[in-house]
């Protein structure tokens, strides 16, 4: 064997542990661990901030033009709520592109500082590794006319092999932020425009029903 050969098997040799000892360290992080989290978005919206509190949330907003398919993660089809959504504790059931459901729960809701948190759940291939996605949504006065909306989430693992997943994920995620934030921006500054303009109610875009039940545990972890 050659001196060239030596290099390249050495160079290969170093690449594979390489990569397991990145695969052992993303195994052993806890899954509270920064590198699952996801730094804030930033958005403004057109529209005074007591329409942007009472409607930013997927019972107007419509998600199905929102979360698209990406990148093998499925997209939503339809959506219910609890009739007090999006009150603390209030839940949504979305149906997904690949037959599979997610169920969103708000976690809890400050009317004053107009901050609220609440935590995803899906039901496919990713519920076997991933408990939740977290997000946290608040809200703040620029003027009369503007808001800022401040957006922020994390992935919560189930397991060691859900870290590795989660780390996998973060770039397509990524992706949809950038994607997703902007959609919300604009649904929410055409909902105020038309009820500016016609001074109708904003109609509702997912069917109330009494109670959605699930059959697997919720993960009370926060941010």
């Amino acid at each position: 064997m050659d001196l060239q050969e030596k290099l390249q098997k050495g160079a290969i040799y170093v690449g594979a542990l390489a990569i397991a000892c990145h695969a052992c360290y993303v195994m052993s992080l806890h899954d509270n661990a920064p590198k699952f989290s996801f730094t804030p978005h930033y958005q403004v919206v057109n529209a005074p901030i007591e329409f942007v509190w009472d409607h930013a949330s997927p019972r107007y907003l419509h998600m199905d033009k929102v979360e698209l398919p990406h990148r093998g993660h499925p997209g939503i089809v339809s959506g219910t709520t609890t009739p007090t959504f999006p009150r603390a504790g209030s839940r949504a059931e979305y149906v997904l592109t690949d037959g599979s459901k997610a169920l969103e729960v708000v976690d809890d809701r400050n009317d004053v500082g107009h901050v609220f948190r609440y935590s995803v759940y899906q039901t496919g291939f990713l519920g076997l590794f991933i408990f939740k996605l977290q997000g946290i949504w608040k809200f703040t006065k620029l003027d009369s006319a503007r808001t800022k909306w401040t957006f922020r989430f994390r992935l919560v693992p189930k397991n060691r092999a859900g870290n590795l997943v989660a780390a996998a994920l973060m770039n397509t995620w990524k992706g949809y932020q950038h994607e997703m934030i902007p959609d919300i921006r604009h649904q929410l500054q055409d909902m105020w425009n038309a009820y500016v303009e016609s001074g109708n109610d904003v109609p509702p875009w997912t069917t109330t029903v009494e109670n959605i039940d699930v059959d697997y545990p919720l993960h009370n972890n926060h941010f």
